[in-house]
């Protein structure tokens, strides 16, 4: 698998790029505002910058770029996940409507101790 990681220097994408790197999953991109040299020739500033293969786009980037991520993967067909938080009404209801298109995962929160949380209080609650 080759995974495009969309806001690479940011605190979640460095830890994504150590936990792919770790796992021997393929990095076909970093992508990164705050561009960066590498030897590698895989960090672009901007998303569209990228045009070689990859399976998904895994996005941790600003939730202002959500336009820009909706149109590059409709355009290339390929599925993302995002876990930026921030989106307008109007950013959810594009992103809802991509999902028609390509596979999208939405989640506000990648912590394994706030999906536990969010568990145990749906308990409680019907409790």
């Amino acid at each position: 698998m080759n995974i495009i990681i969309n806001g690479a220097n940011g605190r979640m994408g460095r830890m994504l790029t150590e936990c792919a790197e770790a796992q021997g999953v393929g990095i076909a991109a970093r992508i990164s505002r705050s561009y960066f040299h590498d030897d590698d020739n895989q960090t672009f500033g901007i998303l569209e910058e990228f045009t070689g293969d990859a399976d998904v786009v895994i996005d941790f980037s600003n939730h202002s770029e959500t336009g820009s991520l909706l149109g590059y993967c409709v355009m290339r067909h390929i599925p993302v996940v995002i876990g930026t938080t921030g989106q307008t009404e109007e950013e959810l209801a594009r992103i809802s409507a991509l999902s028609r298109s390509v596979p999208v995962f939405l989640s506000g929160n990648m912590s394994i101790g706030i999906a536990l949380l969010a568990d145990l209080f749906g308990g409680a609650a019907s409790a």
